[in-house]
Order: structure tokens, then C-alpha cells, then sequence
């Protein structure tokens, strides 16, 4: 068992890091949370999975003749300050939600941690990006 209250998720701004190569995407994320840990019957620590999601749409070959746009959800199972993806093929919005617990709890809409807290443009190789937190 472990007391959720202790290990609150603070989210408060995303922005892009424009100094990547092509092939990747950064996105700084301001906030804190640290790890939720417990501890099994032996003993032995581990930690507990926020999973929050990082979604965005990306470019997909459909092995034909063109690509289609298709919804990417990356977990990133705690808070980290720097999140590194495959950069997308298209233009997109990076939405950023969680934790799961808040999410199972409250629902994503009503996170007491989350809202829209900032938007902003950039590029990565030519393809327009936003970003969101929730």
C-alpha cells in the first residue's frame, strides 16, 4: 500500500526543443512528480507506473500508395523533464495527460493537476507541431 497524496503530479508547461536533428522530437516538460515507490513481500522496492500519455498523429505508409494519419500514444511511466520521440511525419498537436491514477480517479478532463496550460509552434524539419498539456 502506498499514500498517493505524498507523490502529487505537478504539470505546468511543454515546449519544443528546436535544436534536434530531423529525426527526433524533444519536448521539455516543466513540472515535478516523483516516483511513487512500494515495496513487495520480500522487501524489495520498486515503483509504481504513472503512465501518462504523450499523444500526436504521425505519418503512416499504408503499403500502397500514400500515408495516412494515424493517433500515437507514448506512455512514459513517471515524470521525466525531457521526453525524446521519433520526430513526426506530418504536422500535429502533442497532447500531454495524466497520471493514470488521476486519470481512473477523476477522469483526464477533470485532473486537479492538469487544464490546458500552454500552446506553442514548432518545427521540426519543416513539419508544424503544437503542443498541449492537460
Amino acid at each position: 500500500m502506498t499514500d498517493y497524496s505524498k507523490y502529487p503530479l505537478y504539470l505546468s508547461t511543454i515546449t519544443p526543443d528546436n535544436d534536434g536533428d530531423c529525426g527526433t522530437a524533444t519536448i521539455h516538460v516543466e513540472g515535478s512528480g516523483d516516483d511513487i515507490p512500494y515495496y513487495t513481500i520480500n522487501g524489495v522496492r520498486r515503483v509504481l507506473s504513472r503512465e501518462l500519455k504523450l499523444n500526436y498523429y504521425d505519418d503512416v505508409w499504408n503499403d500502397s500508395t500514400h500515408y495516412n494519419q494515424e493517433l500515437v500514444t507514448e506512455l512514459q511511466t513517471g515524470y521525466k523533464p525531457i521526453i525524446v520521440i521519433p520526430a513526426p511525419l506530418c504536422s500535429t498537436t502533442f497532447t500531454l495527460t495524466g497520471d493514470r491514477f488521476m486519470d481512473f480517479w477523476n477522469g483526464p478532463s477533470r485532473n486537479p493537476y492538469g487544464g490546458l496550460f500552454k500552446m506553442s509552434d514548432f518545427a521540426f524539419c519543416g513539419c508544424l507541431a503544437y503542443v498541449k498539456l492537460y
